[in-house]
């Protein structure tokens, strides 16, 4: 609902974020021409410029800093070491619970 009928606010940042992607989309194209005049450069760099502008001005927001990234990372490790060391004490209450298991069933069994 939200492509079709923008609320006023996000009619703006939907045309940028257009501009953007139609701009890359042109360059792209531009770009496979098997040979270039002075004119195709000219729009090949129009196109680019286009294209940084609004990358800049709608997805800047959504970058990702060095920072975040790295913190990102620490801690996708420490879930990861949670993960193994939950991971491992289940292993180890399940390795405890197989011999009274087995007795158990020995019992049953009247071994």
């Amino acid at each position: 609902m939200a492509l079709r009928k923008p609320h006023s606010t996000q009619v703006q940042p939907f045309r940028l974020a257009l501009t953007c992607v139609s701009s890359l989309l042109d360059f792209t194209m531009m770009a496979q021409y098997q040979s270039h005049t002075s004119a195709t450069i000219d729009y090949i760099e129009q196109y680019m410029m286009r294209f940084h502008e609004t990358l800049q001005d709608i997805f800047l927001e959504f970058l990702v800093s060095k920072q975040r990234q790295a913190k990102a990372d620490e801690l996708g490790k420490e879930l990861l070491l949670d993960r193994n060391q939950l991971n491992q004490s289940v292993a180890q209450s399940k390795r405890q619970l197989a011999p009274d298991e087995d007795r158990k069933e020995e019992n049953d069994q009247g071994i």
